[in-house]
């Protein structure tokens, strides 16, 4: 009960009944009707459409009209001596502003030149610096070039040495021994083959053997037809393809022509000439051609030779 009635007091005072809302006529009657409220005031507000341009012609308007009544009065002559001085005044400091502005775009020109000038002595140096390390690269490129060309030397002189001329091999064929398989120049080996043949006969009489190993050859038949696997010489390609590239390894030319004067000058002296056109050079070209032919000529008609014509391939070796 306490509970109700302090809600009903805590209603009651925060919130009256509908019967305490009402006025006291309505209370009377009973009758509960809408309160009438008053119509709010309208307000009709004119927007000007371009109020600027309005503004700007009346402004104008207003100009001209002042400019016509001045223009019927005569001019104050201390109004014109005023202007013209506010005008030369204007004049020196647009004068003295203008030079202000000259000068300082001056001293900026000045130290733009110089380091101008700072950038242009670093790109000379930078040159001159690129200059010599191409000069340095060049002669490093020329000296191993030289060290190329004395290493091939080197090794021909170590490995590709016939035993019967103590030259460089050129056009290297070995003896069709299987217990051999030396190799001289074609040039040599052929010479040394023919000179045991008879002239009379054309026939070998005498054992052929290897001039370094001493391995007997089997003797050729001295009439044809003969097999083609007899030929006593077979090419050594291996051989003759390294010659080749060391050959043209020494032929290179040096492109510097400087003047070697070290304890190297016999060396430098001796690739000098194996260059392409040196004697060196030129006899081992002519030696490599002279040998091809003819071992081309003879492993081609080995099989149906006669014997006079082995006679004179002899006679053409000189031997």
């Amino acid at each position: 009960m306490d509970n109700l009635a302090a809600r009903r007091i805590t209603r009651s005072n925060t919130r009256p009944r509908r019967s305490m809302r009402l006025n006291p006529a309505q209370n009377a009657t009973g009758q509960t009707h809408a309160r009438r409220t008053k119509p709010r005031p309208r307000v009709f507000v004119e927007l000007e459409l371009r109020p600027a341009l309005k503004r700007r012609r009346s402004e104008h308007k207003a100009s001209s009209s002042t400019r016509t009544a001045a223009g019927e009065q005569a001019p104050n002559l201390e109004d014109v001596e005023n202007h013209q001085f506010v005008a030369s005044k204007d004049h020196g400091e647009v004068s003295s502003l203008n030079a202000a502005r000259a000068s300082k775009r001056e001293s900026g020109l000045d130290k733009t030149e110089s380091e101008l000038k700072r950038k242009i002595d670093r790109l000379d140096d930078s040159l001159v610096a690129a200059a010599k390390r191409e000069e340095a690269a060049a002669k490093l490129i020329e000296q191993h070039a030289d060290q190329a060309r004395q290493a091939a030397l080197a090794q021909l002189e170590a490995n590709f040495t016939c035993a019967l001329c103590y030259e460089i091999m050129a056009c290297p064929y070995s003896l069709n021994h299987p217990l051999c398989g030396h190799t001289f120049c074609a040039d040599c080996i052929a010479k040394w083959f023919f000179s045991r043949l008879h002239r009379e006969c054309g026939a070998w009489h005498e054992a052929v053997n290897c001039p370094v190993c001493r391995a007997k050859l089997a003797p050729p038949q001295p009439h044809p037809p003969r097999r083609d696997w007899a030929f006593p010489f077979s090419p050594n390609r291996i051989a003759d393809a390294v010659l080749t590239d060391l050959i043209a390894l020494l032929a290179r030319e040096e492109k510097s022509g400087r003047k070697n004067k070290s304890s190297k000058a016999a060396s430098l002296h001796v690739l000098s000439e194996w260059i392409a056109g040196g004697s060196l050079h030129t006899d081992w070209v002519n030696r490599d051609r002279r040998g091809r032919q003819m071992m081309g000529s003879v492993a081609s008609r080995w099989v149906t030779l006669k014997p006079y014509e082995l006679c004179e391939i002899k006679a053409s070796l000189g031997v």
